[in-house]
């Protein structure tokens, strides 16, 4: 997987940036690989890198550019060493970075251009490059061809794709791969969105999403009037105890809440940043069932109704199945069902959509397949936070 370090404009030796993934004992979350994300306002030379546990990378800047790394902005200044901390988003001081550069390993960062990744050297042993452009088996359903192109742009709008599919101690979730790459390539060509803007996470750890979800906060801040759309695949379970709905990573257990990441904390994280608005797509049921129908945990005979997430601001929640329903697959298209007939509307419509033509366009035809392909209701719901119960039908993806 492909994570974050993003830079722009042409490098120069004037400067480095060096940025270090510590081992904080006693935290399991960050005991994973950790995104660095970088960039700078003007250019299209991308470099980035997914660092495991004290590994560093770094990067060579221009006197004068405005750099952001992890939402912290500075100007660069010539002949200037930078080293920045990943877990703690801050920056070290020379005596600290310099220890930390001879005792931790280093890992080259990849170099995107027009969607290929180029490697400037090779990477240490171990270390595999693998372009986020290169879907993991082939998409040719009816909605993986002839996806509209729009000459507009949407300069604004920050999406955040997580797209789980192989799991390490649960079973995995079919097209998941596939229904993630198509909504980035839906989001690009169709919504207008710049592919810098889309972070697009696969198989993502617990440390990954995360930090995936602190991105776009810190994109939220750092830009006026921004619009944040978060697409999810992959599993979700329910705490026994409280019926608080999770995320599974793709090390998370389905045994163990605690190896998963909160759905109601990332509603709040987001709702709490200074986004304009958010909007959820979220293919995947929070009862503890695979898309198959079959439970996560062998052990739990029955799917658990997990409890409703409070919804606060201008939010927008297309949730793919409701009650102890299962969030099944479509088959024939090798997508997730609520996912094909999402993509089949924006498809139609050329991204011209309001979000109550999306919601009854979604709820109809999911359920009818859903009956004649897997003869088991699902029936998508929409939530909203307070603000916008009124307002919401009327919004536009675009």
């Amino acid at each position: 997987m492909i994570l974050g370090l993003f830079v722009y404009c042409g490098m120069s030796q004037t400067s480095k940036l060096y940025v270090f993934s510590p081992w904080y004992y006693g935290c399991d979350l960050f005991k994973q690989e950790l995104p660095a994300d970088m960039y700078k306002s003007n250019g299209t030379v991308n470099y980035q890198s997914g660092l495991p546990p004290k590994y560093y990378t770094y990067i060579e800047l221009e006197e004068g550019d405005i750099a952001i790394v992890n939402g912290r902005k500075f100007k660069v200044e010539a002949n200037k060493t930078y080293y920045f901390d990943l877990l703690k988003s801050t920056f070290l001081d020379d005596k600290k970075g310099e220890k930390l550069k001879k005792s931790y390993k280093y890992k080259e960062p990849m170099r995107i251009e027009g969607g290929g990744v180029v490697l400037a050297q090779q990477n240490q042993p171990n270390q595999t490059a693998v372009s986020d452009a290169m879907p993991q088996m082939p998409r040719n359903s009816d909605v993986d061809i002839n996806v509209p192109i729009t000459d507009k742009t949407s300069p604004n709008t920050f999406v955040l794709i997580i797209a789980n599919e192989n799991y390490e101690f649960v079973d995995d979730v079919q097209f998941a791969l596939n229904d993630g790459e198509a909504v980035k390539e839906y989001c690009i060509k169709t919504l207008g969105v710049p592919e810098r803007q889309i972070f697009f996470y696969k198989n993502a750890s617990a440390g990954i999403v995360s930090s995936g979800v602190n991105k776009m906060v810190q994109a939220m801040d750092i830009f006026d009037d921004a619009k944040a759309i978060v697409y999810y695949c992959g599993h979700g379970i329910p705490d026994e105890k409280t019926g608080d709905a999770y995320l599974v990573p793709t090390d998370g257990k389905g045994t163990d809440v605690a190896s998963c990441y909160s759905l109601g904390k990332m509603y709040k994280t987001l709702s709490g940043s200074k986004a304009k608005s958010v909007t959820y797509f979220m293919d995947a049921c929070f009862t503890g069932a695979n898309r198959d129908g079959s439970m996560l945990v062998a052990a739990r005979g029955v799917a658990r109704e997990a409890k409703k997430e409070t919804i606060e601001g201008n939010t927008v929640v297309f949730s793919a199945a409701s009650g102890d329903e299962t969030a099944m697959p479509y088959t024939e298209k090798q997508h997730g069902l609520f996912t094909y007939f999402l993509l089949k509307k924006i498809q139609e419509t050329k991204g011209d959509v309001s979000y109550g033509e999306l919601a009854d366009y979604i709820k109809t035809n999911v359920r009818k397949e859903a009956f004649l392909s897997n003869e088991k209701p699902q029936n998508p719901i929409i939530a909203t936070g307070t603000q916008n119960q009124n307002t919401w039908k009327s919004a536009k993806l675009k």
